[in-house]
């Protein structure tokens, strides 16, 4: 019976056919108990599990947005290092850079001098340089005192006291 390849083909088919039975009435059982033997029941149990598992996604979304609007209304304030001053007869240029927050639309305001300047004006980014012009006349103190006036990345309109040093070349943020 062996010796024969077409005995061990029906065989085979036979065993194929048989497990294929087999898997089927497994399947068939499994379908039957399910929605007949289970019935409504658990159909309703079902949909109400769907139900409260969308409801609670539904809800941990509510919560995200609420955590979102509770962040703080200011960003990082700027803090400017002071990498050089020069200073010729009527101009004093302190070059710095920026390792604080991002600011835009800058502005430079003083009572001290007629004339202060700062580059860039658009913008300065955390770890940018620029710097800062003070014309200055023989009249002049040693401490020039000037406001600076910018928009932090959360569009909120700020502004910052600054007590510059001539004498000892540093850069001091008055606090009010």
């Amino acid at each position: 019976m062996i010796d024969n390849p077409f005995n061990i083909v029906r065989i085979i088919g036979i065993l194929t056919v048989g497990a294929y039975l087999i898997y089927r009435f497994q399947l068939f059982s499994l379908i039957k108990s399910t929605f007949f033997s289970r019935g409504k029941n658990r159909l309703d149990n079902d949909i109400s599990a769907k139900v409260e598992h969308y409801l609670s996604i539904h809800d941990s979304v509510l919560a995200d947005e609420n955590e979102i609007s509770s962040e703080p209304v200011s960003a990082e304030p700027p803090r400017f290092h002071i990498l050089k001053v020069l200073k010729n007869e009527n101009l004093i240029t302190l070059y710095f850079a920026n390792q604080g927050g991002d600011i835009f639309n800058i502005e430079v305001q003083s009572s001290d001098i007629p004339i202060i300047t700062i580059e860039p004006a658009e913008k300065i980014l955390n770890k940018d340089s620029g710097d800062l012009k003070f014309y200055i006349d023989d009249n002049v103190s040693d401490k020039i005192s000037f406001e600076l006036i910018y928009s932090d990345k959360l569009s909120n309109k700020m502004t910052k006291k600054y007590l510059f040093s001539i004498e000892d070349q540093k850069l001091e943020e008055i606090i009010i």
